[in-house]
């Protein structure tokens, strides 16, 4: 178990996706949380959250890719995959996301828990501003 992000991160990006590094101001981390009628893992236990983190209230995702893991218990968080960023649009109330799964850390996807300690409300992170923390 990785004790922060970073540490995972840094894990990723040296052993499972090296060709993240060049290219690091192309991706938003994303930590999914939610509330009881609106939960990232019940919507990834269904195999619908690509399209849960599709609807968005802010536009959160404008990067290329995005690093998703899903809350999953204190401290804990599911690693939910790499997505790349294809459209968004505004519709009604919301912005509308259109993501494609990437096919770098498939195999880790519902697999991998990290142990992290959240004490910040963000939920969308700029990956290189915690990169130089590695």
């Amino acid at each position: 178990m990785f004790s922060n992000p970073v540490n995972f991160l840094t894990a990723i990006l040296s052993f499972k996706i090296p060709e993240i590094e060049p290219e690091i101001k192309k991706y938003k981390v994303h930590f999914a949380t939610g509330k009881k009628d609106n939960d990232p893992l019940m919507a990834f236990f269904r195999n619908d959250f690509k399209k849960w983190q599709e609807w968005q209230n802010q536009k959160n995702f404008e990067r290329d890719f995005i690093l998703s893991f899903i809350y999953y218990a204190p401290n804990q968080w599911l690693f939910a995959g790499v997505y790349k960023r294809i459209s968004c649009r505004y519709i009604k109330d919301h912005f509308q996301y259109e993501t494609e799964l990437h096919d770098v850390g498939r195999f880790f996807i519902g697999r991998l828990i990290i142990s992290f300690k959240k004490e910040f409300r963000a939920s969308y992170l700029r990956l290189e501003k915690h990169y130089n923390n590695f």
